[in-house]
């Protein structure tokens, strides 16, 4: 009895290492990269390698067309991945999956088990025989679906791999969340800078002009002027080269925000 005891409690540490062991890797290729689609591709690889699975996709929710997509994918034939990434899926055709997601972190499908999941026909369709999902999520909101699967084979992932599955998924909601937030502060400096160059030319093109009459006026060229005219001219001119140096200044800035400088 004792080692009966000793032996499941063996048991239960080894599986607790491999566990903290899978997701260090998984925490530390996710977090090399916050550029989204080096991100996903990583995403779908480590998940196949370290669940050690035959496929692994990411489906993410798409508030346009109100469908799930497939970002990414590793693990499948090339003909498969064509088929798969062109797939638009309503939520209404995986309502069942969808609810038990918001509920659990991951759903488990058998498919020479009774199910009312997912569509026999899409799994089917590509030989998948065990399939596992796991929600991505921001806050409360399911954004995307992470999943592994096996073809040909009839034995479910272990209560350890799906242990390993909900870890990458909270792993890869928080990678993904901040990768999205990377890219949203990316946008809006790139606007920002356009808006600072086009406001930088709308700026110097008037400015030019009142520059070029004043010149002429300085030069005479509409007439001699008086001293007192003159002297406010020299001024007016002082004051617009100042403004143009903060103009050029301006837009240098938002050339070396851009990279083009």
């Amino acid at each position: 009895a004792i080692a009966v005891q000793a032996a499941a409690a063996y048991r239960v540490q080894e599986e607790a290492a491999q566990f903290s062991a899978a997701l260090a890797r998984v925490g530390r290729e996710l977090i090399s990269s916050l550029d989204q689609p080096v991100l996903l591709s990583r995403l779908c690889h480590i998940t196949t390698e370290v669940l050690a699975c035959d496929f692994s996709h990411t489906f993410l929710w798409d508030e346009r067309e109100e469908v799930y997509t497939a970002v990414s994918g590793y693990g499948d034939p090339v003909e498969h991945w064509e088929s798969i990434r062109v797939l638009r899926i309503p939520r209404s055709l995986v309502s069942g999956l969808i609810a038990r997601l918001e509920q659990t972190d991951v759903a488990q499908v058998v498919m020479s088990e009774p199910q009312t999941l997912v569509p026999a026909v899409l799994p089917t369709k590509y030989g998948i025989t065990v399939g596992l999902y796991v929600a991505l999520r921001r806050g409360s909101e399911l954004f995307g679906i992470l999943t592994g699967g096996f073809r040909g084979r009839s034995k479910p992932f272990s209560s350890l791999q799906v242990r390993t599955a909900a870890g990458i998924g909270q792993l890869a909601s928080m990678a993904l969340a901040n990768a999205r937030l990377l890219e949203q502060m990316g946008a809006s400096n790139r606007l920002k800078s356009d808006f600072v160059a086009t406001m930088s030319h709308e700026l110097r093109t008037p400015l030019n002009a009142i520059m070029g009459y004043n010149d002429l006026l300085l030069d005479g060229g509409f007439g001699p002027l008086p001293a007192d005219q003159a002297d406010i001219l020299k001024r007016i001119g002082r004051s617009a080269n100042q403004l143009l140096e903060l103009i050029n200044a301006t837009l240098d800035l938002s050339r070396l925000e851009s990279g083009r400088l």
